[in-house]
């Protein structure tokens, strides 16, 4: 390299020229020296070496060559002056210095290489210029293909320093860390300046002129940037190619005109923030991102925002890449991500800022993309024509207040995944997808957002509430929709304001462990419908006209099993189109809650029920449930629902059907056009309850067994229709009361009885059969109750399919009262009764396919009951205490009376208005010791074969003679028809046993026989048999055809007077003991009949004589009557019969049988004195 010359040789030199020059020609190192004032013409290479520093004082003018540059391995030192400027220049610049021999006067970009500064490894390739000029270099061949190369420098400061028309990019720095401040770099030919690497600092430089790039920063570690311009540049801008923000730092901008523009990834690390001020615009190319790991803060303001748009948007900041007039297009740059997963933070604080035509060109991210953000706000933003979702939130906790989401391709927002994400009064339009979407989020406060012309127009929430919210609708044009399952936690509420719509889409569900709080009101109710549904919000999924249909959604499910509380607290609200497309569930599934209350509600158009309750007790109370494909309402395992002035409209199944629950008080229900028009019930009632009705064209209908509990209470007011199922009962251990009246009486019949209620089952005309329900059993065995109170009410069609109960059946009852019931058509006995003791009146039981009543070891009182048609017995008390007994009657019964047998224990009366429903005897009946019974005057009882009375007490059979008391077989049709419906069949001597009158010991066996008849006795004993008997008067009375005696006497006094004794096969009277009085024969005598027995008229087996005078003996012959009679004359230790003054005038004919053939009647009577 040419050095320098001394200066003596330089003098004489410049004495030997024709003429001195005014520049100082220069070239070589130039290492260690200092340069003043003055123009200097290099002509060669300049080298400042390592280590050096070569100084170039103000006013000092460097003229170069080409081909010639300034190599600095060193330091550059050039301080110059505003007036008095370092310049490097072309040699044919002569606008600035002396002018250079040769020089064209016309310089050119690219007329010389350039300044290039080289720190690699050990080298400095320092420079610091101020108030520098560096002109026309950038040669074609120039390093780093600009006028100034920054090479690996390790410091580099040009301030108010001017790099232009260089012919390639004014500065080109490469991985250094540059400072320019208040320069300019004009007209550079490829570009103001290019970084690679490194942390360049630019502030308050302007750019002009320049080619491409006004400036590009490569790779770098990114800084503070402030104040820079630009104008008329190839890419008129400050662009940021994948660079990297390490420390925090604040970008601002002195003119939107020339933005920030991001090619590439720009990143901001961890625990780094980047501040954008109010105003600033940031462009940016095609795929370019702004990854945010640290924090990213945007202060703008109304009318002053930040704004993030496409580079090709000359809207902002005019025509920034020169490709004359063009828009921003979704997709033509990513956008910004903010990534905090891991240790990072991914801070978003967006305040009034624009973000337009992001997402790339796969739509693959949204304009803002936060995923796994310590923190993202965005408040007062504007996201708009992103070719994805204007925003994509996952895996962190945002808050969007005021923010406008607008013209995206996908949704205006999607969340996954997220924390609570807070949406206030955000508005969303015209977005491809949803309005905003979150899914598998926290579900937080969501206010006053609204929305329209979205795709999906609505706010679609899919994920948890983990804390008491409230979401409020200010448009229900924009409402909530559910797209997959939303819980709200235990312990936790979920508010829906009045007026609030939500809407559900396929197999969406509301599922609550916490609490679902709906205020709604009759002007506002919540409403909970399909996606579908275009009545409410209008066209919400953008499908064109369409309505919800059953199970486009699953419904609400409110869940309280073990400690969650599925609370649910419900006014005016409306819950349509649920059930799910397999109708698994109801629209309202309520299972295990701690409590729900449902007021004033609609459950409508349901693929399944409206409403399915489980192990749990809600209260609904005017609620409607119309046009769900099952039930209006199913409540099962052992659930406790109130249901009270609700109406069941037009559902398949039942109106209501609560399945095996405790069952509540139920009034003021009422239903129409149900499948099965009724309220189902099967459970337990566990307390007092009552069960109104409104209508009984909605009747309570008994699907199963129904339980009333010990020390419960069921009331059935009057006018109550009770429908019955197969398998219903009712099943009452407390009480049963029916307090029917005449007009409106207690109903309980077949479920397929159309007459009462209509067509309940909607199975067509149909009427109700015997056993078509099981029937009503009162059960108070132990500590049971087992009550019932029952007036006006009627029974029908029990029994069962296999007539294996009563329909009434009373078991062990403590108390059971019945006045004017109808106990009617069971496939059984009508009543059952079972140790206890009943009080039936002025009842009906008619058309049972066995008994009328039917009693076992009871004791029932009947007063004024009729007993019709049963297939059986009209009544049949076996082993019973019997009691009084009057006014029953009867007609059509297999067995038309009232069978006996049982034990009288306190004074009773018989009675029976009717002869032709006589008591029978089934067997024995006893009369206890200090017990009278009083069979009243007409009464007529029956007896079958085994038939007795046994009487410890007294027996007062007190006939007239219009109306005797007539006791006698079974077979007997003579008296009260053909009582055992067995045709016309003889009765037969011994078809019964008879009377036996018992005073042994401390019995009384007393009998009082007045005009009591005493027929067809005799098996096994004597029709009368009296043994030790008190007291035994017989009077106006018969004995007749006994298989055995009229009357034994065994150790008893009696008197016999009026009587009739015939047709005995035994002896008339037998007499063993005591005395007997057969008529007086110092007085009036016996006016007895006593003939045609097949033994003797009168055994006297006794020591005793005996007074019979005035009696007739079937003969005018004193030596026949004696022959009738056995006494002393047959063994002298007996004692004599006096039969003096015997009567021989006779006795009124006795028939024995009336037999009609055609049209001739045949009386067969006994012998009477005198006839022929």
């Amino acid at each position: 390299m040419q050095r320098f010359l001394y200066w003596p040789a330089l003098l004489l030199g410049l004495a030997l020229l024709p003429e001195a020059r005014a520049y100082t020609i220069v070239s070589g190192n130039v290492s260690g020296q200092t340069w003043g004032a003055g123009t200097y013409h290099v002509v060669g290479n300049l080298q400042v070496d390592d280590e050096t520093t070569l100084n170039l004082d103000p006013g000092a003018v460097l003229k170069f060559s080409p081909g010639t540059q300034l190599l600095v391995y060193g330091t550059l030192n050039a301080p110059g002056l505003s007036d008095q400027p370092v310049v490097l220049t072309s040699s044919n610049d002569d606008f600035t210095g002396e002018t250079i021999d040769g020089s064209t006067g016309s310089p050119m970009s690219g007329d010389w290489k350039g300044l290039y500064c080289y720190g690699y490894s050990g080298y400095d390739g320092i420079i610091s210029m101020q108030h520098g000029k560096v002109l026309y270099g950038g040669s074609a061949e120039a390093e780093g293909s600009s006028a100034v190369y920054l090479y690996y420098s390790d410091s580099a400061l040009l301030e108010t320093t001017v790099v232009a028309q260089s012919g390639q990019w004014g500065i080109n720095s490469l991985n250094c860390s540059p400072v320019l401040s208040g320069c300019l770099l004009d007209a550079n030919t490829s570009g103001g300046m290019t970084s690679g690497g490194g942390a360049p600092e630019l502030v308050n430089n302007t750019f002009t002129n320049n080619g491409g790039w006004a400036v590009v920063l490569a790779s770098a570690s990114l800084t503070a940037y402030s104040g820079n311009t630009g104008s008329a540049n190839g890419f008129n801008g400050l662009g940021l190619l994948n660079g990297t923000l390490n420390t925090s730092a604040s970008w601002t901008q002195a003119d939107p005109s020339f933005p920030f523009i991001l090619v590439g990834t720009v990143n901001i690390v961890d625990e780094v923030s980047l501040t954008l001020p109010a105003g600033t615009l940031v462009k940016a190319a095609d795929q370019a991102l702004l990854l945010v790991n640290g924090n990213l803060y945007c202060t703008g303001s109304s009318g002053n925002e930040v704004q993030f748009v496409s580079l090709k948007d000359d809207s902002q900041g005019g025509d920034t890449n020169g490709d004359g007039p063009s828009q921003g297009f979704p997709g033509d740059w990513l956008g910004i991500k903010g990534y905090g997963y891991s240790g990072a933070n991914g801070i978003l604080a967006l305040d009034w800022t624009v973000i337009r035509h992001a997402g790339g060109t796969t739509g693959s991210t949204g304009g803002v993309f936060a995923s796994y953000s310590d923190d993202t706000q965005l408040s007062h933003c504007t996201i708009g024509q992103c070719s994805a979702s204007g925003i994509v939130m996952e895996y962190c906790s945002p808050v969007l207040v005021d923010c406008l989401l607008e013209q995206n391709l996908g949704h205006g927002l999607d969340g996954y995944g997220n924390g609570p994400t807070v949406l206030t009064d955000n508005h969303f339009n015209q977005n491809g997808g949803w309005g905003a979407q979150l899914v598998s989020s926290t579900l937080t406060d969501y206010n006053g957002n609204t929305g329209t012309g979205n795709g999906m127009n609505g706010l679609a929430l899919n994920g948890t509430v983990t804390s008491d919210r409230v979401w409020n609708q200010p448009d229900p044009g924009f409402p909530f929709v559910l797209t997959g399952t939303v819980v709200v936690n235990d312990d936790v509420s979920l508010t829906l304001p009045a007026g609030t719509l939500v809407k559900g889409a396929d197999h969406a569900m509301l599922l609550v462990n916490g609490s679902l709080i709906c205020p709604g009101t009759e002007m506002d109710p919540v409403r909970l419908v399909s996606l579908k549904e275009d009545a409410f919000g209008g066209d919400t999924n953008g499908d064109g006209p369409s309505s919800g249909s059953p199970g486009d959604w699953l419904g609400v499910k409110c869940y309280g099993y073990t400690y969650f509380d599925g609370i649910a607290d419900l006014d005016w609200t409306i819950i349509q189109h649920g059930g799910g497309s397999s109708g698994s569930q109801g629209g309202l599934y309520l299972s295990y809650c701690d409590w729900a209350q449902l007021d004033d509600c609609t459950f409508q158009s349901c693929s399944s029920s409206g409403s399915v309750v489980e192990y749990c007790s809600p209260v609904f109370e005017r609620c409607l449930f119309n046009d769900n494909r099952g039930h209006g309402l199913y409540a099962g395992n052992s659930t406790a629902t109130q249901l009270t002035d609700n109406t069941f409209d037009g559902n398949t199944g039942w109106g209501a059907l609560l399945s095996s629950v405790t069952l509540l008080d139920y009034s003021g229900n009422m239903g129409t056009g149900n499948g099965i028009n009724g309220f189902g019930l099967s459970g337990t009632v566990s307390a007092n309850r009552i069960w109104n009705e409104v209508s009984p064209s909605f009747p309570f209908v008994l699907t199963g067994s129904t339980l009333v509990n010990d020390d419960a209470s069921l009331t059935l007011p009057a006018g109550t229709l009770l429908k019955c199922m197969s398998n219903g009962q009712l099943l009452v251990y407390g009480s049963l009361i029916c307090p029917g009246t005449p007009e409106a009486p207690v109903q309980l019949v077949s479920f397929r009885d159309d007459s009462q209620g209509g067509d309940t089952n909607g199975d067509g005309p149909s009427s109700g059969s015997p056993g078509n329900w099981l029937g009503v059993t009162c059960y108070g065995y132990s500590s049971n109750d087992g009550i019932a109170d029952l007036d006006h009410t009627v029974i029908r069609h029990a029994g069962g399919a296999t007539g294996g109960q009563a329909g009434l059946r009373l078991q062990y009852c403590d108390t059971a009262t019945f006045e004017d019931c109808t106990i009617g058509q069971c496939s059984s006995n009508g009543i059952s009764v079972e140790y206890c003791s009943p009080a039936f009146t002025r009842c009906l039981s008619e058309y049972n396919l066995a008994s009328g009543l039917t009693a076992t070891g009871s004791a029932c009182d009947l007063l004024d009951n009729h007993f019709e048609h049963n297939t059986s017995w009209g009544v049949w008390l076996d082993a019973a205490t019997l009691t009084d007994y009057s006014g029953n009657t009867g007609v059509g019964n297999g067995v038309n009376g009232l069978g006996l047998r049982g034990t009288v224990h306190n004074d009773r009366t018989w009675q029976n208005p009717d002869a032709s429903f006589p008591f029978i005897l089934t067997g024995t009946v006893t009369v206890d010791a200090g017990v009278s019974l009083n069979l009243a005057p007409g009464l007529v009882c029956k007896s079958q074969l085994t038939g007795q009375f046994y009487v410890f007490g007294t027996l007062n059979a007190s006939g007239q003679a219009s109306a005797p008391v007539h006791l006698t077989s079974l077979q007997d049709d003579s008296v009260g028809g053909d009582t055992g419906g067995d045709g016309a069949i003889n009765p037969m001597p011994g078809d019964w046993k008879g009377v036996v009158l018992n005073g042994y010991s401390s019995n009384d066996g007393i009998g009082n026989l007045n005009w009591c008849y005493i027929d067809f006795a005799g098996n096994g004993q004597s029709a009368l048999q009296a043994q030790y008997c008190e007291a035994l008067n017989i009077n106006e009375s018969r004995l007749l055809f006994s298989a055995s005696h009229g009357l034994r006497a065994d150790y008893c006094s009696f008197s016999l007077g009026g009587s009739l004794i015939a047709a005995n096969l035994g002896n008339g009277i037998f007499h063993n003991g005591n005395t007997a009085n057969l008529g007086s024969c110092s007085g009036n005598g016996g006016g007895n009949c006593i003939l045609a027995n097949q033994g003797y008229a009168l055994y006297n087996n006794t020591s005793n004589p005996i007074e019979a005078c005035g009696n007739f003996w079937g003969s005018a012959d004193e030596s026949s009557i004696d022959a009738m009679i056995f006494d002393d004359d047959e063994v002298q230790t007996l004692g004599a019969v006096d039969f003096s003054g015997f009567n021989t005038n006779g006795c009124a004919p006795v028939i024995t049988s009336i037999t009609a053939v055609n049209d001739v009647v045949t009386l067969e009577w006994l012998p009477v004195a005198g006839a022929s």
